[in-house]
């Protein structure tokens, strides 16, 4: 009776047509990886690094922050580049604090 981990032959297999566990990983990325990728058509998937790009995280310093009364824009920077990012208010969602919140200097986008 040993202990250990056993291969059973089950769990998610990266391999099946449907997709994978490394499919539907967060991606941490540069703005300069974003701002390379090539602009894609309808459901087209989005690539980066030759790997197709579900969800991203990238972390960056905010250098202007434009307040509409419908959007928010900020102008952030990482080191990499600068990128705008668009956070779309729904005044009914209570996502007033949401703004407040997002005026730190710092930020995290993913």
């Amino acid at each position: 009776m040993g202990g250990g981990w056993m291969n059973s032959g089950g769990g998610d297999d990266d391999s099946k047509v449907r997709g994978g566990y490394k499919n539907q990983t967060l991606r941490p990325v540069t703005i300069k990886q974003l701002v390379e990728v090539p602009i894609t058509t309808g459901d087209m998937p989005v690539h980066i690094d030759g790997e197709e790009i579900k969800q991203i995280k990238f972390v960056g310093i905010v250098r202007n922050i434009v307040q509409q009364s419908v959007n928010v824009t900020y102008s952030v920077e990482d080191g990499t580049g600068k990128i705008d990012v668009r956070m779309w208010i729904n005044g009914e969602s209570g996502e007033e604090g949401t703004r407040d919140q997002m005026l730190d200097p710092s930020i995290a986008i993913g």
